[in-house]
């Protein structure tokens, strides 16, 4: 299948075969779905956006072309439709915390610290084990100013017990806590 194909890194394979699909059948939506995704491996991000919106014309409701189209606007660095784009995907799919933590990103390049920390306490909500989401919620706190040194005390603490929980063999995680204080406080 083409999705393989484009796995395996053979994307002109892939795209030689999608374009004798979209011969026979031009109003196919994951053809340019599938197309896009190629053009975002190889890092043509304009290409690649020009792809998935030909996909959402076909089908506006699709919840993997409307993160993609996130995705791709981040790549552009056009963040704030990044977030549109992210969010219209979220009101297919709204507890998606991958897609929250994307948008929280995207809160994070434009400055906006205090969205961006609210991104990361709803992926925390969504999957409370999820440790990434931990350490991107204390990194969001060590840029803004609006979070006290207790506040942020207070989070560390809360992922090292996680770590502590998830890795009981690693007892060092509880030790490291100071480590993820950061020197701002």
């Amino acid at each position: 299948s083409t999705e393989e194909l484009i796995k395996l890194n053979k994307l002109d394979e892939a795209e030689s075969f999608l374009g004798e699909v979209l011969k026979h059948k031009p109003d196919e939506m994951n053809v340019f779905f599938q197309r896009g995704m190629i053009f975002l491996q190889r890092d043509q991000a304009e290409n690649a956006l020009k792809q998935f919106m030909a996909a959402y014309e076909k089908a506006p409701r699709s919840f993997d072309t409307l993160n993609n189209i996130g995705a791709t606007y981040y790549k552009l660095k056009r963040y704030d439709d990044a977030i549109a784009y992210y969010n219209k995907s979220l009101e297919i799919r709204p507890k998606t915390d991958y897609v929250l933590s994307a948008i929280g990103i995207c809160y994070f390049r434009l400055g906006e610290l205090d969205k961006a920390i609210e991104c990361y306490r709803q992926c925390l909500e969504l999957s409370p084990q999820q440790i990434s989401h931990h350490s991107d919620l204390l990194l969001m706190m060590i840029y803004t100013e609006s979070i006290t040194p207790e506040q942020h005390a207070e989070e560390t603490e809360r992922l090292a017990k996680k770590l502590t929980q998830l890795f009981p063999a690693k007892s060092e995680f509880a030790n490291e806590k100071n480590r993820l204080c950061c020197h701002r406080f």
